[in-house]
C-alpha cells in the first residue's frame, strides 16, 4: 500500500512543488528579482557581452544595466 501511495500522491506532489518553485524562480528573475549580488552581477556580464556582440542597442544596455544597479544596490 506504501508503493501506491507514493505514486498516487506523493511523487505527484513532490513533482508539482518543484515545477512551482522553477516557475517562480524563473517569474522573480524575469521581474528583476534577485536573491544574491552574484546573480545581478552575472547579469551585468552578460549584459555587457550582448552588448559587445551588437545583440541589442546602448539604449536597451543603458536602461537594463540601471535596473541591475538598483537591484544590486537593494540586496546590499
Amino acid at each position: 500500500m506504501l508503493i501506491l501511495d507514493d505514486l498516487l500522491f506523493r511523487i505527484p506532489v513532490q513533482i508539482g512543488k518543484e515545477v512551482l518553485n522553477e516557475i517562480t524562480e524563473r517569474a522573480e528573475k524575469e521581474m528583476g528579482h534577485y536573491s544574491s549580488t552574484e546573480e545581478v552581477l552575472s547579469e551585468l556580464k552578460s549584459l555587457q557581452v550582448s552588448l559587445d556582440l551588437g545583440e541589442i542597442t546602448e539604449e536597451e544596455y543603458d536602461e537594463k544595466e540601471k535596473l541591475l544597479l538598483d537591484e544590486l544596490e537593494r540586496l546590499q
